[in-house]
């Protein structure tokens, strides 16, 4: 049987990155069949009439080369089956890493579960950078998963636990593949991976004090930067997304409401003065603009796009993050990061005594076991005071 093929490229399957997949469209007796190669390519560098990459691409050998090998593969699997054959794909057609971490990306995508697409992506950059754009699966041996943290390491700087959540991740999206039948069973090597101990950055209630004292420039995103971690603080620990989207229709009647970005869970909590206070800061917004601190664009919202919005979030997360490291450096203290309310309110509790399922709660934790993670370095000083109180006389009673 006679067969036409040729390459097509889906634009009306176009990504938000202007991105569209490649299909092999395969004509036959007026039949006709479209395989994924499960590669992407702008528009700008496909060659419609040809069905060919333009050779201004960035990656014009590699996924040249790629597409002449999934052609000869399907012509050799229709000449011997025909229409009948079992599918052609681009998991049956080359077994290459990278092009499965673009699947898991895509997927991801689809179902805006934007952490993980964001935890594929980097790892795809860092192997790219490592080893080109093409890794067979059976190249991901020890010596292979040694020496890509031996990179991560020096052209990185990474420490241990950065590494470690690289080669996690990669370790995944190779199991992932294992269990498609893509990648051939124990394809990634049993290493043993040890993290380090890191002690999580709190402030204690003093380095607190100081940061409410701390004059910055008013209006500038030092200042607001500076307010939003004293309010984070203060309402138990909000998470970053959950404070820069506060909305003036979260609070109402001296409380404050909405739903956990991460989470979902609703959020209710009793405003202190000292909570109140800094919003007071921002009341002349309250008309005019949805959000509580002037931080983020108004315009980003999760309905034009989950991935822009997400970015949008992190962006704003490491600008603040920097003025919070100026302030520390301005204030004689270790540098700490917004997420580091978080922690010191778990401590600044701890050291009041309130009960771990309290403080669970006030976090918002799904368990308690995360709770106990926040709060497992106790300082030396309230162990030391601790076993004195143990052996100490008691008092007697008149």
């Amino acid at each position: 049987m006679k067969a036409n093929f040729k390459y097509v490229l889906r634009t009306d399957q176009q990504r938000k990155d202007k991105t569209a997949p490649i299909f092999l469209r395969v004509t036959s007796r007026h039949k006709v069949k479209y395989i994924s190669t499960g590669r992407l390519i702008q528009e700008r560098f496909w060659n419609k009439d040809r069905g060919q990459v333009r050779s201004g691409c960035p990656d014009w050998a590699e996924l040249t080369q790629y597409l002449e090998t999934f052609l000869n593969t399907a012509r050799d699997r229709y000449r011997t089956n025909g229409f009948d054959i079992e599918a052609v794909n681009h998991s049956t057609v080359v077994a290459d890493v990278l092009t499965f971490v673009d699947k898991l990306i895509e997927d991801h995508d689809r179902a805006d579960q934007f952490r993980t697409r964001q935890k594929y992506v980097t790892l795809k950059n860092r192997l790219i950078e490592f080893a080109g754009a093409r890794i067979p699966f059976d190249r991901v041996n020890k010596a292979f998963v040694q020496e890509f943290d031996a990179f991560l390491r020096l052209s990185h700087a990474n420490k241990t636990n950065t590494r470690i959540k690289y080669i996690d991740q990669l370790r995944r999206a190779i199991n992932l593949a294992i269990e498609e039948g893509i990648a051939p069973p124990n394809s990634f090597p049993k290493l043993r991976l040890r993290t380090e101990h890191n002690e999580r950055r709190r402030l204690s209630i003093d380095e607190v004090e100081k940061l409410r004292q701390y004059d910055a420039p008013l209006g500038s995103v030092r200042y607001h930067a500076r307010n939003m971690w004293l309010l984070s603080f203060y309402i138990g620990g909000s998470r970053f997304e959950d404070t820069v989207l506060l909305e003036w229709s979260n609070i109402k009647n001296g409380s404050i409401q909405f739903t956990m970005g991460k989470t979902g869970k609703p959020y209710e909590l009793t405003l202190l003065p000292e909570a109140q206070a800094i919003i007071n800061l921002y009341t002349d917004r309250a008309a005019a603009h949805t959000y509580v601190f002037p931080i983020f664009p108004e315009g980003v919202t999760k309905e034009a796009g989950i991935v822009k919005f997400k970015q949008t979030v992190n962006a704003k997360n490491s600008l603040i993050n920097k003025e919070l490291a100026i302030i520390a450096k301005h204030l004689g203290i270790e540098k700490f990061t917004f997420h580091s309310a978080r922690h010191s309110i778990a401590d600044y509790l701890r050291l009041k005594k309130v009960d771990l399922y309290s403080v669970s709660k006030i976090l918002r934790h799904s368990n308690l076991r995360t709770t106990e993670m926040y709060l497992k370095q106790i300082d030396t000083a309230s162990v030391s005071r601790a076993f004195a109180d143990a052996f100490a006389p008691a008092e007697k009673t008149p």
